[in-house]
């Protein structure tokens, strides 16, 4: 199938407005403007519990017969691993180019674009298949539940993607980065049919236009480089507004987070401009906020950082502004253990859990309290 064919396909998916459910996670109230004089209220975002979504059972008649109670009865019930990982077709697919020669050639060139090109068009395979997974389209797959971690067939092709259960952290992603993914796709189709080969040139100017199933390693790398540097420029104005030391968001003892608004938007890596007005990122940070809380609660549930993949281990780590360039995975692990251990709403309560989240935002893990 050629790629105008297969782009005309994806645009023709239809991109269904977000269920009640998650359009409900994803609200928020009206903020207050939050600029570098203005700050944001303690209680501006409030995240989800971190209490199981399951119904509590119901009441046991009363029996003679009394059970001891064990430390595995007391544990909090955890999904399967594979509800903490959203399925391998929200991420952008392998990308295996030609070796190149002593001399480079016509044929080495041509090679290199056909690749480029087949990249692309599993990318755009991969949204109509995560559209199909979201809304319905296509049976559930015999796989068992590794499917999605990188299980292949005998032929070394990926087996078919799992369909995630509502509810669960697999899910809210593969909702979330569908619909990142076809805000991108008519201008990307644009750009591919007009551009052809020669579309990897031009998306490095755009980067951010691109699904995210589509994106090249270089792509990735340059995001990663700037999404760091702003996380350190952010982390910066902290520390020279006297915010940064170990003991952030005391206030003044009247209950009122001190925080910088736009700081805390660069930590995050909340897309606006020097000069975008503080009424339109205000909104936007507290919904990275509150996205956060639920994702922390899911993940919680689903495992915590043991259950999730390499790739969905380094993607989240970056959400929670946790450096990740030229660092290990088991590094990456216990960072991220650490975060859900300090941010437990479980163990702390709503207020202090908010504290803490806000708290580890806004220093370097190296000044991290345990």
């Amino acid at each position: 199938m050629g790629h105008n064919t297969l782009i005309g396909s994806a645009i023709r998916a239809n991109p269904l407005q977000l269920t009640k459910h998650h359009a409900q996670l994803s609200s928020v109230a009206r903020p207050s403007a939050l600029s570098s004089q203005r700050r944001l209220p303690r209680h501006a975002f409030t995240p989800r519990s971190y209490a199981s979504v399951r119904s509590p059972p119901q009441q046991q008649p009363t029996t003679s017969t009394a059970r001891p109670t064990t430390a595995a009865t007391q544990q909090p019930h955890t999904l399967s691993p594979a509800a903490a990982n959203p399925p391998y077709t929200t991420r952008p697919p392998p990308l295996t180019l030609p070796v190149r020669a002593k001399r480079a050639t016509f044929a080495y060139t041509v090679a290199k674009a056909l690749a480029y090109v087949k990249f692309y068009k599993t990318g755009l395979k991969q949204i109509i298949t995560n559209t199909r997974l979201l809304h319905g389209r296509s049976p559930l797959p015999g796989a068992g539940a590794e499917a999605g971690a990188g299980a292949a067939k005998d032929d070394g092709s990926p087996l078919p993607p799992l369909r995630p259960y509502e509810g669960t952290r697999a899910h809210l992603h593969l909702r979330q980065r569908w619909a990142h993914d076809m805000r991108r796709l008519p201008l990307f189709a644009v750009v591919l049919l007009v551009c052809g080969e020669f579309t990897p040139l031009v998306v490095l100017l755009m980067p951010r236009a691109v699904p995210l199933t589509c994106r090249i390693p270089t792509q990735t790398a340059k995001l990663a480089a700037r999404r760091e540097a702003a996380l350190r420029e952010g982390r910066a104005l902290v520390r020279a507004a006297g915010q940064g030391r170990g003991r952030v968001g005391d206030g003044d003892g009247d209950g009122d987070w001190d925080v910088d608004g736009r700081a805390l938007a660069r930590i995050l890596g909340v897309q606006g401009g020097r000069f975008t007005p503080s009424f339109v990122v205000a909104p936007r940070v507290l919904r990275r906020l509150r996205f956060l809380g639920v994702d922390d609660a899911l993940l919680v549930q689903a495992g915590g950082a043991e259950a999730l993949v390499e790739e969905e281990l380094r993607l989240a780590c970056v959400d929670r502004a946790i450096t990740v360039l030229a660092r290990e995975e088991s590094e990456l692990r216990k960072s991220l253990a650490r975060w859900l251990r300090l941010t437990d709403a479980r163990r702390l309560g709503e207020d202090e859990s908010q504290k803490a989240m806000l708290r580890l935002l806004l220093t370097e893990e190296s000044e991290w309290e345990d």
